[in-house]
């Protein structure tokens, strides 16, 4: 990766923060809360004059310098300053919304300058105030080089959503989740081979694991596994797109889900599938499930033995549950032709 300058450093240059103004509340967020996949804008399609030409450019103001709007291969836009490295999906090519942003931007530098921390060379940071007039702006960083989330002031983790973890190094799996999670919502930069790599050799086990192993803790089956393969088995020149590093993104943060829903890295972490980790809570049965379950000739406890085989510590496996249901689909159609055969002999008995 290029060099990049902190923004503590170009803040005391180019920073127009004035304490006299109203400040501007900073909160630290997850890239997971990003509102993207919630929003409800309405819209209403008209007829528009096109002059002539193919020329057609992007309606609204022009950027600031050093601002790009780059296109998600999804479709979302959003817009990135190379200098400052910032990253927000706010539309800046509205005249108020973009005079909005670079005042939380001007007072976010004050800010970090104020604080007088060291942020990382290749870092980014996520912006998204509330909207105009507000006075509140939520943010997180991004290492590239630690290729992890952080934030430049102390957090609790249940105030973030976070799950719960048995120490901070198993909490990172999360904060490398949601870098990648980052990666994938806005896929600007190219990953690195050696990371493309990496993540591939960690697709090949995962293969051999499920192909070997019933009890495999890897979300994907093995014909998954080949697929993504050779989705990111090219050469470097084709991977170096957004479209491919949204999927690699994609990709990671599963796996890094994955690696902390199995305590990977820690001296409790779960090799196989069935392997309890929590506290498990006792199971009492009613009066009414233990007549039902005689009456059925104690068919719901069979049933449920081996249910209880396919969820530990509420992980269910969904390449498990179809083979289960698949199986008990075929039983179900199995007993289905057995009763109408019985019947129509039975039937035909009465008939005669």
């Amino acid at each position: 990766m290029i060099s990049q300058p902190s923004i503590t450093e170009l803040a005391p240059q180019g920073c127009s923060y004035n304490p006299d103004k109203p400040n501007i509340l900073f909160f630290p967020m997850t890239p997971v809360q990003n509102p993207r996949y919630s929003s409800a804008v309405i819209v209403n399609p008209t007829y528009i004059h096109v002059p002539p030409g193919c020329n057609v450019t992007a309606a609204g103001v022009e950027l600031p310098v050093d601002w790009v709007r780059f296109t998600h291969p999804e479709g979302a836009v959003y817009f990135v300053n190379t200098t400052l490295h910032i990253v927000t999906d706010v539309q800046m090519q509205d005249a108020a919304v973009q005079a909005h942003m670079l005042e939380v931007i001007d007072q976010f530098q004050g800010w970090l300058t104020g604080l007088k921390i060291s942020l990382p060379v290749y870092h980014e940071v996520y912006l998204l105030p509330d909207g105009i007039g507000s006075d509140k702006c939520k943010y997180y960083f991004v290492d590239h080089g630690a290729r992890a989330q952080f934030w430049v002031e102390s957090v609790e983790s249940c105030g973030l959503g976070l799950p719960p973890a048995v120490s901070l190094e198993h909490l990172r799996c999360v904060f490398h989740e949601y870098y990648w999670t980052h990666m994938e919502f806005f896929p600007h930069q190219v990953v690195p081979v050696e990371l493309r790599l990496d993540l591939l050799g960690v697709l090949r086990h995962a293969r051999g694991d499920q192909m070997t192993s019933d009890y495999s803790t890897f979300p994907f089956d093995a014909e998954q596994c080949a697929k993504f393969i050779n989705l990111l088995d090219i050469s470097p020149a084709a991977s170096e797109n957004s479209y491919l590093t949204c999927v690699i993104g994609r990709i990671w943060a599963l796996t890094f889900r994955h690696r902390f829903d199995h305590f990977y890295g820690q001296s409790c972490a779960r090799l196989g599938r069935d392997q309890k980790r929590l506290e498990q809570s006792p199971e009492h049965r009613t009066c009414v499930m233990k007549a039902a379950s005689w009456v059925l000739f104690n068919f719901p406890l069979v049933l449920k033995a081996e249910f209880d085989t396919l969820p530990t510590d509420n992980l269910l496996y969904v390449i498990h549950w179809r083979k289960f249901i698949s199986s008990l689909r075929a039983q179900w159609q199995d007993s289905l032709k057995i009763s109408i055969g019985l019947l129509m002999l039975v039937s035909d008995g009465l008939l005669c």
